[in-house]
């Protein structure tokens, strides 16, 4: 069989196309793994948010609380429109570095409120207030960029001294937010060729170390030394399910009570512990009746939320588990995308990422400041003081807001299979078909559909703690 066009050398170098074009075969191969994401994808998902609150807006607790954490959970309707860039995209090159052709898609995000209106059916009372409201809108590009030949002496240390992502044959997805904050977050080009069989999605735990059963940054690999981790207090008596504990938010100075590295103890990581805010007249108005003292009841959190909620924010991954549990997939190709630019494989170093980001705030969340010190990278054994780590390392300097320090995402496609045989055979007498046609109907033999499921973390940096910003979706190509 001959070798198909993916995956022969590269042609010489040689005058730029024109910018038009070209068929959808030739397109296709051009595009890479981007090829399968051209198209309109609609489907459900989940998303989940530490947020830092400001004790004098709504809702108002009572006792007031100096650095209140509101708990943000949303069942969602996701959707990405990719459409193909037409033709080339020169990226010129200085000698002896030859000029790099770059090709890709622009897209478009939207994610809304997918919880049930309020109303007397809907359980718990007071759950889904947020309903039908805007989450999110990202206008970007997903590209497809060919190695390139660094000078050697530009090329910080990795570990295992693999060259980081920005040198390899990459896909390149860049975002903008309007929260005023754009990233750049690159991975490795996984090919055209699937994997065989199901994804096997691991659990979101960032916080987590091995050998920690709660959250916390120690022991090592993230960068810097921690006394140990702080474990949630202990539940309400009788309450039937167990503490979120994958993505609560951490601090990272050693301001009492909390070690740096531990998590805070916040209630709404058990979602039989919420509590609704009672409503409140218009400002200035009486506060709500004060919990009892030492009640393990909190006020700060969108919720209350149904109970099965509570997997949810164990490990939000469960949800894209949760969806394929009962598919047939026969194959997927998996995306690994990170801002981490000093990451040889798209997964954020250390969990959260590494002191090289590819993230730019406006003023309002903070400019980035490198402090004396960081941890280099890869850490000495032992690691030795004064290290601190990376994300306190690069603290925004002029502001205390909410700092968008890194951000990860994984894609998996996948060929789902459906009942019955081929709406159109692909081939015809014995033998197979070649390239390009396996490349882009890798399992022709069968009737398939593609599905899309993303897991994307976002950490920002507001006080200095940690917050996690979790969004994860299952789409087909629904329009």
């Amino acid at each position: 069989m001959a070798s198909s066009p993916i995956n022969r050398p590269p042609s010489p170098p040689g005058p730029v196309p024109p910018r038009f074009q070209h068929g959808p075969l030739t397109t296709a191969l051009e595009l890479g793994p981007l090829a399968f994401l051209a198209g309109s994808w609609r489907g459900p998902g989940f998303n989940a948010i530490w947020r830092p609150d400001n004790p004098q807006s709504r809702p108002l607790t009572n006792p007031p609380n100096q650095t209140k954490r509101l708990l943000e959970l949303n069942l969602t309707n996701d959707s990405f429109d990719f459409q193909v860039i037409p033709g080339v995209v020169p990226n010129r090159g200085l000698n002896p570095q030859t000029d790099l052709s770059l090709y890709g898609l622009h897209y478009l995000q939207r994610t809304s409120d997918a919880d049930p209106a309020p109303s007397k059916k809907v359980l718990p009372p007071g759950y889904s207030t947020t309903a039908g409201q805007a989450l999110h809108i990202e206008p970007g590009l997903f590209m497809r960029v060919p190695a390139s030949s660094p000078p050697p002496v530009t090329v910080p240390p990795t570990p295992n001294n693999d060259p980081p992502i920005v040198y390899k044959d990459a896909i390149v997805r860049m975002g903008s937010i309007p929260h005023g904050v754009t990233v750049l977050m690159q991975g490795p080009n996984p090919g055209m060729k699937p994997t065989p069989g199901k994804p096997m999605i691991p659990a979101l735990t960032p916080f987590s170390t091995p050998g920690n059963v709660y959250p916390g940054l120690s022991p090592i690999p993230f960068p810097g030394p921690y006394p140990g981790t702080n474990p949630p207090l202990p539940l309400p008596p009788g309450t039937p399910n167990p503490p979120g504990v994958g993505i609560q938010p951490i601090e990272l100075d050693a301001a009492p009570p909390v070690p740096p590295g531990g998590q805070h103890d916040v209630p709404e990581i058990n979602i039989n512990a919420d509590v609704l805010v009672p409503n409140q007249p218009p400002l200035p108005g009486p506060l709500p009746p004060p919990l009892p003292a030492g009640s393990p009841l909190s006020y700060q959190s969108t919720g209350p939320f149904p109970d099965s909620f509570q997997g949810f924010i164990d490990d939000p991954n469960s949800v894209l588990r949760e969806a394929i549990a009962d598919q047939d997939i026969l194959g997927f190709i998996e995306i690994n995308l990170t801002t981490d630019s000093q990451s040889s494989t798209g997964l954020p170093t250390f969990g959260v990422g590494s002191l090289f980001e590819t993230v730019s705030n406006i003023p309002f969340l903070g400019v980035a400041n490198q402090t004396e010190n960081p941890a280099p990278s890869p850490l000495p054994v032992p690691p030795a003081p004064p290290y601190q780590p990376a994300t306190l390392a690069i603290q925004p300097n002029t502001t205390t807001n909410a700092y968008v320090y890194s951000a990860s995402a994984t894609f998996w496609i996948e060929w789902v299979r459906d009942p019955g045989e081929p709406r159109i055979p692909l081939h015809q007498g014995p033998g197979q078909p070649e390239g390009p046609i396996t490349d882009l109907e890798p399992f022709w033999e069968h009737a398939t559909h593609l599905q899309l499921q993303y897991s994307q973390l976002v950490i920002l940096i507001f006080n200095n703690v940690l917050w996690p910003h979790v969004t994860v979706a299952t789409m087909t190509l629904s329009g």
